[in-house]
């Protein structure tokens, strides 16, 4: 946009100065200071930069006239619908840049004098608080300092959270992977080839145990559990809750484990895993010799 916003600005009888920005986020106090002290300030809202839109803060907070251009591609803001904006065509013909320069020297013209030294937005808006001049002689080896403390915190806040998700991540994978042997040692012992097996090798204990590990984590408590044998278990509460120790008499029961409860005031508590009707039914099926 150079042979029409420069053209433009010099024909309407103003020195153009061209913004200059050191550093990739870093907006230079050669620019503030030009912010705050030219004549006029040529903001072009195209695409909606938001380092324009900073600057056009910057400038309607002391207050100081602004002429607004944008091309036909961009819509308004809100805020900005009910200023004077000039539009021009992003694709400038070789034909159409006099014409253009002529319409854009009139607009910066125009907004020069309607201003009246003066932000538009201020009547737009009612302002009547106005700021302070922005301090341009600043070091700015100082403004990087305080710009790379300020990435640096960022930085180490990102990383914070990155380490708390992975801790996250990995203890939602000891679950999954606790879910994943339980579901397989389920089927193993749905299956009725398997049954006897499984039960000799204490799937029934396994999968109790893990039930009882998962309900002290959901309910906080601290219950401990000791394998007596294959399918025997004592378990230690902290508790005196009858709702808790009804439960875990519930896993025992499901899973087939006798268990032996120790409470804090119930003394020990034991419940067969089995009805002596189905541990016959079980033993002659599986056991030639009648014996469980």
């Amino acid at each position: 946009m150079e042979a029409l916003f420069v053209k433009a600005i010099e024909a309407a009888g103003f020195a153009p100065i061209r913004p200059v920005a050191v550093g990739a986020h870093l907006i230079h106090g050669q620019i503030i200071h030009h912010l705050s002290r030219a004549d006029l300030v040529l903001c072009d809202l195209s695409s909606h930069n938001p380092n324009v839109f900073f600057e056009l803060g910057v400038r309607t907070s002391i207050n100081l006239p602004v002429a607004l251009v944008r091309d036909t591609h961009t819509a308004l803001p809100f805020d900005l619908s009910g200023i004077n904006t000039y539009e021009y065509k992003p694709e400038l013909r070789g034909w159409e840049i006099e014409e253009e320069q002529r319409k854009l020297t009139d607009h910066i013209r125009d907004s020069a004098a309607s201003c009246n030294g003066t932000n538009p937005m201020w009547k737009q808006f009612g302002l009547t608080i106005r700021a302070e001049e922005p301090n341009a002689q600043e070091s700015p080896l100082e403004a990087k300092i305080d710009l790379m403390g300020a990435r640096m915190v960022a930085l180490q806040n990102e990383v914070r959270s990155v380490r708390r998700d992975r801790v996250e991540l990995l203890e939602v994978e000891r679950e999954l992977e606790a879910t994943r042997e339980e579901n397989q040692l389920l089927l193993r012992h749905a299956r009725p080839e398997a049954r006897l097996l499984d039960l000799e090798r204490g799937t029934g204990f396994s999968l109790f145990e893990s039930a009882v590990r998962r309900f002290s984590k959901q309910n906080h408590l601290n219950i401990e559990v000791a394998a007596l044998n294959a399918n025997a278990a004592m378990v230690m509460l902290n508790t005196s809750d009858g709702a808790v120790a009804d439960r875990i008499l519930s896993l025992g029961k499901t899973y087939e484990v006798d268990v032996e409860l120790i409470g804090p005031t119930d003394g020990v508590r034991r419940v067969p895993r089995t009805s002596p009707s189905k541990a016959s039914a079980r033993s002659q099926d599986h056991r030639p010799d009648g014996r469980e």
